[in-house]
């Protein structure tokens, strides 16, 4: 698996890995994805473009690739100014 994440991982009970960053290396205001064990080897790149964006190239067949793309962001009650940079990084 390939990512630009600075990869924070720990095991759950049911075994699945996160896969995320967090502000300030907190376990708060942060982005991130569990993925069971038997499902790592189609997940081909992990990339971080903030710590609200979070994208991942699964690979379905030999030639065939989805990109999930979550976001986590509240905008009511910030600036546009910040709303704005958020939407600027879902764009990439």
């Amino acid at each position: 698996m390939v990512g630009e994440c600075p990869v924070k991982t720990f095991k759950l009970i049911l075994q699945m890995t996160f896969y995320g960053k967090t502000e300030d290396n907190t376990r708060a205001k942060g982005i991130g994805v569990f993925i069971h064990p038997k499902f790592t080897d189609f997940i081909k790149e992990i990339k971080c473009y903030s710590n609200r964006v979070i994208a991942l190239q699964v690979q379905l067949s030999d030639y065939n690739y989805l990109c999930v793309v979550q976001v986590y962001e509240r905008i009511s009650g910030y600036s546009d100014e910040i709303v704005e940079e958020m939407y600027e990084d879902v764009r990439r």
